[in-house]
Order: C-alpha cells, then sequence, then structure tokens
C-alpha cells in the first residue's frame, strides 16, 4: 500500500472473493473506499506511488509465464498503461520520483542471475537507463525526497551496507557513494 502525495488517501491491493486482484483506494478517515481497477488476471500485483497531482498510481503487476509489467493506473477512470515489461527476469523493488518524472527498479542481471542492478526510465517512454551496474547484489530502497539521488542497499564490501548515487535528468550523476 501507499499513500497519496496529500496523504490523504492510501492505494492497496486487494483480493475480492472471485479471486482476482483489485486496486482499491481508501480515505485516511476510513471512509471512501473505492475500487480502482478490478479483476486483474495476475499472479501479483501493487501499487508503488502515486503522481504528485494526485492523478495516477504507479504500480507492478506479475502474470504466469515469468512477465513483470510496470503500469500507470488513472484513478479516475481505472484504465491501465503499460510502461514497462520485463520477461523472464522478474522484478524487484518499483519507485516513482517525486516529481513522478521517471521510474527507477531494481531486477536481476540476467535470467539465471541472483544480482540485481538498478535502473530507470521516463514515465513519459524512452529507453531503460542502466543506473547501478555491479557484480554485487544492488537492491532499490528509494528516492531521495528531493528526487536528486537514489538510496539502494549492495553487498559490495562484503557487508550489506547503504549507498547513495546522484541522478540528474534521469541519468547517474556521479559514480556511488558508501
Amino acid at each position: 500500500s501507499v499513500f497519496s502525495a496529500d496523504g490523504r488517501t492510501l492505494a492497496y491491493t486487494w483480493f475480492n472473493k472471485d479471486g482476482k486482484f483489485e486496486i482499491r483506494t481508501i480515505g485516511l478517515d476510513g471512509t471512501g473506499v473505492r475500487m480502482i481497477v478490478g479483476n486483474l488476471d495476475v499472479i501479483d500485483v501493487g501499487p508503488v506511488g502515486w503522481s504528485p497531482d494526485g492523478h495516477t498510481i504507479l504500480a507492478f503487476n506479475s502474470k504466469v509465464g515469468g512477465i513483470s509489467e510496470i503500469v500507470e493506473v488513472s484513478v479516475k477512470e481505472g484504465s491501465l498503461r503499460v510502461l514497462k515489461t520485463l520477461e523472464g527476469v522478474g522484478l524487484g523493488r518499483v519507485r516513482l520520483s517525486p516529481d513522478g518524472r521517471f521510474v527507477a527498479y531494481d531486477r536481476p542481471r540476467g535470467k539465471n542471475s541472483r544480482g540485481f542492478d538498478l535502473f530507470l526510465f521516463p514515465v513519459t517512454g524512452g529507453d531503460e537507463i542502466s543506473l547501478v551496474e555491479h557484480e554485487a547484489n544492488d537492491t532499490l530502497l528509494g528516492w531521495t525526497p528531493n528526487g536528486k539521488g537514489i538510496l539502494f542497499a549492495s553487498n559490495r564490501t562484503g557487508s550489506v551496507d547503504v549507498w547513495f548515487v546522484p541522478v540528474a535528468e534521469g541519468r547517474p550523476h556521479g559514480k556511488p557513494e558508501l
């Protein structure tokens, strides 16, 4: 589940009586339950962020056959727009930048890899940009509140530590720092 930018609404996953997933919202005061999108035929789904204007929710879903998608859900219309499809490699964490312009995520380096790397892409469309590639296991923690960097966990020093990589205009802007 994830709170809206204004903190007044929570988006969450619901498993309905027909055995299908839904994305719902509810007001902070417990009123106004609303199904945004329903009867999703997926293995898993989850909201991960709201656009700053509250009009869309960023979510992920996992489908049969090893297909993962990062989607944008219209709060008003309940429509889904696929932003990114990953086949056969899985998907780790997904986070929307504070300004709503970029999506960061981690995924395995390859089909049989256990190590994760970090990537991002613009919500408006465009190529996947490699943010952090290393033989270590790097997992996304999240964006800094000002959107100028990303925190991630890495075992590159032999223990799991928190690292920071600066980001400017959707691209890495310097090397990762412990």
